[in-house]
């Protein structure tokens, strides 16, 4: 009986922290980091000179492919094929979810190019395709985090973006450093991923942050 009693002691003392963890690890999932870098750019930079109707309609349309309508191709995918969701959490069985979130990203980078929309715009999506191939790839062989590749991607994005730019992001990089941190600690309490897996997947996002940055520069979009 005592055992017993410890146990639920330390159940009790470890929800919070989980249920914690859940929370950072659904506000900042993967594919809403093209979303909140996009509102962030919008609402705290230059770009307000864009006008209210535009930014409304970029951030309409980038959630709608980078959140809805993934995530309708991919209940249909399982439906059809009868997947339980919680498969999806195996790593042989998140290629197809990767491919159909990359062919909607892909859709979207097309049609901000028609309406030809500001080149950072381009780069957030540009960098989180990026990021999403490298995943997609690596995860064929071995299990990485999403979350924290996503994560990572914001810094190296800032970081490199202060350097062309020629301004100091320090403050939003250490914003961005403190959400990586948070997110990459609530993946390993959920028990998602190893240390590991949470590490490389965070310097595949600041890589690609920055290496999605530079090949902009160099094909003349920025």
């Amino acid at each position: 009986m005592n055992k017993m009693n410890k146990v639920r002691k330390i159940q009790k003392k470890v929800h919070p922290m989980l249920l914690t963890a859940k929370v950072i690890s659904s506000i900042f999932h993967p594919t809403y980091y093209p979303l909140i870098a996009l509102g962030v750019l919008f609402f705290c930079t230059f770009l307000e000179f864009m006008g209210v109707p535009t930014m409304i309609f970029i951030l309409c349309i980038t959630a709608l492919f980078t959140i809805f309508i993934p995530r309708l191709l991919v209940y249909l995918y399982s439906w059809a094929f009868k997947i339980h969701p919680q498969k999806f959490l195996q790593r042989h069985e998140r290629f197809v979810p990767y491919t159909l979130h990359l062919l909607c990203y892909f859709i979207l980078l097309h049609l901000l190019h028609v309406i030809n929309a500001h080149s950072l715009v381009i780069d957030v999506i540009t960098v989180s395709i990026l990021i999403q191939i490298s995943c997609t790839l690596l995860n064929c062989f071995w299990k990485v985090s999403m979350h924290a590749a996503g994560a990572g991607g914001v810094v190296g994005f800032l970081f490199i973006h202060g350097a062309l730019l020629n301004f100091s992001p320090l403050m939003p990089i250490i914003i961005a450093i403190l959400i990586c941190g948070m997110v990459g600690t609530s993946r390993l309490i959920l028990r998602r991923h190893t240390l590991a897996q949470v590490n490389v997947g965070t310097l595949i996002g600041v890589a690609c942050g920055i290496f999605g940055t530079v090949l902009s520069s160099f094909r003349g979009i920025i």
